[in-house]
């Protein structure tokens, strides 16, 4: 849905893109080209054996699930009806299994609420945390809960790619082995051209021209024995340094709150978040419908695509019932940048019908 080349071209976007970094707002982050080399990254470095179990919420998407596969043991647990994870379950969970790992998610933007306690049990039973901050990035307190934690840049900020890892307990370094960053150029340039052209295929998608530069470019090895990964581009870098994060917080939190207000007027769908808590910079706006499906083929065939988050990976076990639950219901209505003034109208027609 998102119109790439206002996001990425327009507003002066590429001008900050190309212009050196006024600032390195991450300066404590490991840039990569998206946040699933900072994932890999961080997988790298916890150097899982296959008998190690990992704890990852049921609703998630696979590309977070895709690490684990094959290299550990993965159990689930599920999360509550408003995104949020329980304490106690997380509790039952790591006294009857011996875990390594778990895994929390701060969905769209809002920060767990219970991510101190749930900290102090995973430190109390030596269980590394990992806090997936891809949607969350320009939240106030955002990764300052996990033992690492992992970045997307591009979700929040206009840039053409970026992701990044975060070590916020002490120990050994991250053995960090990179490409060329001239790959990762190059790359940004591909993408900045995809949205000139509008090109939509996979195989010109960020993930797509990822997956192919790691395959040509020399010395590629398993991600258990720190294969090389993609850095952020110098075009991202410079983005993300010149970029105003009070303006981008400004205006997702200014078109959350006009879908705050239209679910209030039409009474048309459920806001899974009852209120923007103060510090919040929001990806999008989910709410459940029960006819989802329908509204998002309605919506496309007038040229508008709303995201869904997520259709949940086949190795998620029905008994997750919340998470199944919110994988069938819930659409996420976009906010800045991705939001337009037509694609506004048309929604809103839809629910005012």
């Amino acid at each position: 849905m998102r119109n790439e080349i206002t996001y990425l071209l327009g507003n002066g976007n590429f001008k900050k893109m190309v212009k050196g970094a006024q600032s390195d707002p991450f300066s404590g982050v490991i840039g990569t080209f998206m946040g699933r080399d900072a994932l890999a990254l961080a997988v790298s470095y916890l150097a899982l054996k296959p008998n190690d179990t990992v704890l990852l919420p049921a609703y998630l998407c696979r590309e977070v699930l895709r690490p684990f596969l094959g290299k550990t043991m993965v159990i689930f647990y599920d999360i509550r009806p408003d995104l949020t994870v329980d304490p106690e379950e997380i509790r039952l969970k790591l006294s009857g299994a011996a875990i390594r790992m778990m895994f929390i998610i701060n969905y769209f933007g809002f920060l767990q609420p219970y991510r101190e306690e749930i900290k102090k049990i995973c430190k109390e039973r030596d269980v590394i945390l990992i806090e997936d901050c891809a949607h969350s990035l320009l939240t106030e307190d955002s990764g300052k809960t996990g033992d690492l934690s992992i970045y997307s840049f591009r979700k929040i900020i206009p840039v053409p790619d970026g992701g990044g890892l975060k070590m916020n307990s002490g120990g050994r370094a991250v053995p960090a082995v990179f490409y060329p960053k001239i790959y990762s150029n190059v790359l940004s340039v591909l993408i900045i051209l995809k949205s000139l052209l509008k090109v939509r295929a996979e195989m010109f998608s960020r993930a797509g021209q990822a997956n192919r530069t790691e395959e040509r470019a020399p010395g590629a090895t398993d991600v258990q024995t720190n294969r090389r990964i993609l850095p952020l581009s110098s075009f991202a870098y410079n983005g993300i340094g010149n970029t105003s994060f009070a303006d981008v917080i400004g205006r997702r939190r200014r078109d959350y709150l006009y879908w705050q207000e239209m679910a209030e007027r039409t009474h048309r769908f459920t806001p899974v978040f009852r209120d923007l808590l103060p510090g919040v910079c929001p990806l999008g706006f989910p709410v459940t419908v029960n006819d989802r499906d329908s509204v998002k083929s309605r919506l496309l065939e007038k040229g508008i695509l709303l995201k869904i988050h997520w259709h949940l990976p086949g190795e998620v076990g029905s008994d997750f019932v919340h998470s199944h639950h919110l994988s069938r219901q819930t659409i996420t209505f976009p906010v800045y940048p991705e939001l337009s003034g037509r694609e506004r109208q048309e929604i809103e027609r839809l629910f005012a019908s």
